[in-house]
């Protein structure tokens, strides 16, 4: 991934994903997702045994709504439950919508936007952070938008300037975000990857970017990483960052890169044999966790590397998204029949001690994962079954049993 063809490659997946919604209950009280027998730990045991639900589910049948009746392919959740997810409808007019879930229904904020981005994260306020790009007079540009609740609000300020500093007389044309996260003093993180021309002219080489807005200004969260291309950005309530990405330019060739933020610099740290983390999650504690293009996923102890799972079945298997929840469980959501043998479709969460599945599962992909604040867990994606219920690609999970969102 060598120049923008890398870039443009994220930007056209994101794109041709789409997401048709369902209606979610009113959030429940908190209860445990799943019946954990281990608490995490650095060694976890290898316990398989877990007890399945036999609560009958309830059969609800819900209908499309005009926001969202393709497909919903990101969501995020508010700390006071607040829901907001993104997706396509069929109009044609292949603009991502976004709305809020009140309980009863989807409501749109605004009309979308004809060429948006992927990334959703909310802050503490409950407003609604997401990029978009934008035609100007130099091209294609990032635009960074805030819902405050009523209206969308353009928060770029001075983004472009902080970015181009690290490159010396370097003019914005395109300054991409793959990338949002907000830390528990609500400063929202922005990070991403933008290209500059070889000394020759005859190539590009990316540098990779983390920024930070305080809720007035950007500032640059160190002095950037130069020949890397980014992948992605998580950050702990404590505001401790992680950054992920891909060394184009090296003896060995391509070569995974992640770094750690702890307030005042950057440190490297090993891959070990993620090779290349694609997918991060960050718990309360600190702890992180990725999945790498080679299936493998890891969680980061703070001096090495512990894998867990090292084995995704079916055609083609991925990982999209994961989630931990305030307990440290961890969720992954994607592409799969099985994960280290254990049958799983396409969702499935590990306790500590093992994988479990989620009941039945999904029919289809699931795209993103978010828990809320009573420990519900949803999830979205291309499903149009969850747990043997019929949704339209999307559904939450009690602990107990799947939920469809309402008409």
């Amino acid at each position: 991934m060598k120049t923008k063809k890398f870039l443009v490659f994220l930007y056209t997946l994101v794109l041709c994903t789409g997401c048709v919604q369902q209606g979610f209950p009113a959030l429940e009280p908190s209860r445990t997702l799943i019946a954990r027998q281990t608490p995490l730990i650095s060694n976890p045991p290898t316990s398989t045994n877990f007890p399945i639900s036999t609560v009958t589910p309830v059969l609800l049948h819900p209908s499309p709504t005009p926001i969202f009746d393709v497909v919903i392919d990101n969501v995020t959740i508010g700390r006071q439950g607040q829901i907001y997810a993104s997706g396509f409808g069929t109009s044609g007019d292949d603009v991502r919508h976004y709305a809020q879930w009140n309980s009863t229904k989807w409501s749109a904020l605004g009309d979308g936007f004809q060429t948006a981005g992927n990334t959703l994260t909310v802050d503490s306020a409950g407003h609604l952070y997401t990029e978009t790009l934008t035609n100007s007079a130099q091209g294609q540009a990032t635009a960074i938008m805030r819902w405050d609740g009523t209206r969308w609000e353009d928060i770029t300020g001075n983004f472009s300037k902080v970015i181009d500093a690290l490159k010396v007389e370097r003019i914005s044309s395109n300054i991409p975000v793959l990338a949002l996260a907000v830390d528990g003093e609500d400063n929202l993180y922005a990070a991403g990857v933008f290209y500059y021309p070889t000394a020759d002219h005859t190539g590009e080489i990316p540098m990779g970017y983390v920024a930070k807005w305080n809720q007035k200004n950007w500032t640059i969260v160190g002095q950037g990483f130069d020949r890397l291309n980014v992948f992605n950005f998580v950050v702990s309530a404590a505001g401790e960052g992680y950054i992920s990405g891909e060394q184009p330019y090296t003896p060995e060739g391509n070569s995974g890169y992640l770094a750690k933020w702890d307030g005042e610099r950057w440190t490297q740290l090993t891959t070990g044999e993620l090779i290349t983390a694609q997918i991060m999650a960050v718990e309360k504690s600190g702890r992180l966790y990725a999945y790498s293009q080679s299936n493998i996923i890891a969680y980061w102890n703070g001096t090495h590397w512990t894998t867990i799972a090292d084995q995704l079945g079916g055609e083609a298997p991925a990982v999209y998204d994961m989630a931990v929840d305030e307990d440290g469980q961890l969720c992954i959501g994607g592409s799969f029949e099985s994960v280290n043998g254990i049958p799983a479709r396409h969702i499935a969460c590990w306790n500590g001690g093992a994988w479990h599945a989620i009941r039945e599962g999904t029919n289809e992909r699931v795209n993103a994962l978010a828990f809320g604040p009573g420990g519900d867990l949803f999830a979205v994606g291309f499903f149009t079954e969850a747990g043997g219920l019929s949704t339209y690609h999307v559904a939450r999970w009690d602990g107990e049993i799947w939920h469809v969102l309402g008409p």
